[in-house]
């Protein structure tokens, strides 16, 4: 970007009439103003402040008005269905902006093809994230569509299913962002292939309490709530199913974390689902007592 006419007539007047000092600055400053800084004209720094200054701004106005508005529109609707997607795309979508200022300042300065080229593959990289850090967050949505499957099923069933999603999305986002930086998956793949079996042999006791878990929760043999007795192990109310132990809590408040494999693989008895509760109870007499005054005892137990 060349310096305005005005600061070209500038300087052939203080050329033809000015000290000489005042003539040097102009040409100075014009000299700058050309050349500019670290290989970029003042022209095209000035730009990328105006892009980046504007995608701050439509930034904010994303977060103060575009995401508000929907939050309390979907705050306003029976169903927590699409407070979830909200949830899930807000932060993301206030990403989109400076994402694409970014981009915008790029094709502004005119860098070096190798640069341009990693930096298209970083926004890329950055994008691709996004969506799928977006889509891990919506299948939380998961927990509201799958109500009728959580009450047949069991909420830890549900809730592992949903971290099981996730899981998937987040490893086809850095698999997609590896394929964009030129890394082949596949071998990738066959490689972690035979690091998995030399961790699973050397981890067959997680495993077990994996397929145990998964085991207790398909039985359901209890839920978080119940009081179970465990012969041998423990006594309590069952807090929460986990991916590799259980905790029960006892009755003096002290929490237990039981392996998952010893739920399985020992006898549980659930008191929360008697039908019936028997009492035992120890009821004194005197060796006089008659059999009539032991059936009245009775009787009066009975009532």
């Amino acid at each position: 970007m060349t310096a305005p006419p005005v600061m070209n007539e500038l300087g052939n007047w203080l050329d033809s009439n000015a000290p000489t000092w005042a003539s040097d600055a102009t040409d100075y400053i014009g000299r700058i103003w050309n050349e500019g800084a670290y290989g970029l004209t003042f022209g095209q720094i000035i730009t990328v402040f105006l892009i980046m200054g504007f995608a701050i701004i439509v930034r904010g106005l994303f977060a103060r008005t575009l995401v508000v508005w929907i939050t309390k529109w979907a705050a306003g609707s029976a169903t927590k269905i699409d407070d979830a997607l909200v949830k899930a795309i807000s932060t993301p979508l206030k990403i989109i902006p400076v994402v694409a200022g970014i981009y915008a300042s790029i094709q502004v300065l005119n860098v070096d093809p190798t640069i341009e080229l990693y930096a298209s593959r970083i926004i890329q990289s950055i994008v691709t994230l996004t969506i799928f850090w977006s889509l891990s967050r919506a299948s939380r949505m998961l927990e509201y569509i799958l109500v009728d499957v959580k009450q047949s099923l069991s909420g830890p069933a549900v809730d592992w299913m949903i971290k099981a999603l996730q899981f998937i999305l987040v490893a086809l986002g850095l698999g997609a962002v590896a394929q964009q930086w030129g890394i082949a998956v596949a071998p990738l793949l066959a490689g972690l292939g035979v690091f998995g079996i030399a961790v699973g042999l050397g981890a067959q006791d997680l495993f077990r309490n994996l397929i145990s878990g998964l085991l207790i929760i398909g039985e359901k043999r209890f839920v978080p709530g119940e009081w179970i007795l465990v012969d041998g192990v423990v006594e309590g109310t069952v807090v929460r199913i986990n991916f590799r132990s259980t905790l029960v809590r006892r009755f003096d408040q002290s929490p237990v974390y039981v392996p998952n494999s010893k739920l399985a693989d020992a006898a549980v008895t659930n008191f929360s689902r008697m039908t019936h509760r028997r009492i035992k109870w120890a009821v004194g007499v005197e060796y006089s007592t008659t059999v009539d005054q032991l059936k009245t005892i009775r009787q009066e137990l009975e009532d």
